[in-house]
């Protein structure tokens, strides 16, 4: 059943701004919120538990047939006062996270205090697209439920579940699985990543400014070098996206 909403001051409308705005309320309800009609369908399609639909009478008819037992039709202001971007898609919606993800067989790609909302939303798509369904958050990365990285995603993140350890715990299950740690190092004795099997191993992409961390680098069985003919170095993504096809290939 489709109600109305006509208020900012709703406090269905509340509880949403506050759901995209702050992060350790999304922690603690297990919420995150998508916007936009791909989005949604990218979460229906991948069997997502969406709670709560909000969307403009031009986009009625999309959401008709959704299973979810909260729909609301609302002005387009609403959307926009819903929203962070400045054009808004028209639809907003509310997603339970998934609190059972864990890790699979397979090689692991693991993310170091990765920061940048946009690189961290492109490495899930990228990893998902090149059949890596492993990663591993350490340190302080990025919340990835947040809008702009659930953004960046394109949908990937209704798929891939990335999983928060410590270094410790990801160094049992590789010792567990008989599978090596590489951290990627700018450093004259790291290994040409082109020499090192990743099929079934554990990679490591560290900081945007400051690479791998000292216990991640000393706790590691070996570090990789992506060779670059003149940069100082890779942006975080496209580092990422080396390591996963060498991973895939």
């Amino acid at each position: 059943m489709i109600k109305e909403i006509t208020s900012k001051d709703n406090q269905k409308i509340k509880n949403v701004v506050k759901l995209v705005s702050d992060k350790k309320l999304r922690k603690k309800e297990g919420l995150f919120v998508g916007e936009g009609v791909v989005n949604l369908r990218e979460a229906v399609s991948s069997g997502a538990d969406i709670t709560e639909i909000y969307f403009s009478h031009e986009h009625e008819s999309i959401v008709e047939d959704i299973s979810c037992n909260e729909k609301y039709l609302v002005p387009e202001k609403l959307i926009e006062h819903m929203s962070d971007v400045k054009t808004p898609q028209g639809v907003i919606f509310v997603v339970r996270q998934d609190e059972n993800a864990a890790l699979d067989e397979g090689a692991i790609l693991a993310l170091d205090n990765v920061r940048d909302s946009g690189n961290m939303g492109t490495i899930i798509r990228t990893a998902e697209g090149l059949g890596i369904r492993n990663i591993v958050l350490l340190g302080d990365c990025v919340d990835v439920y947040n809008p702009k990285t659930v953004r960046a995603t394109m949908g990937s993140i209704f798929r891939i579940k990335p999983v928060r350890m410590e270094f410790d715990e990801l160094r049992k299950w590789a010792d567990d699985h008989n599978m090596k740690i590489y951290a990627t190092a700018l450093s004259d004795k790291a290994t040409d990543i082109r020499e090192v099997e990743l099929s079934n191993a554990v990679a490591v992409i560290g900081n945007e400014a400051r690479g791998v961390c000292e216990e991640v680098l000393n706790g590691s069985d070996g570090h990789i070098i992506i060779p670059i003919k003149s940069a100082q170095s890779f942006n975080a993504s496209i580092a990422a996206a080396i390591v996963l096809w060498e991973m895939a290939r």
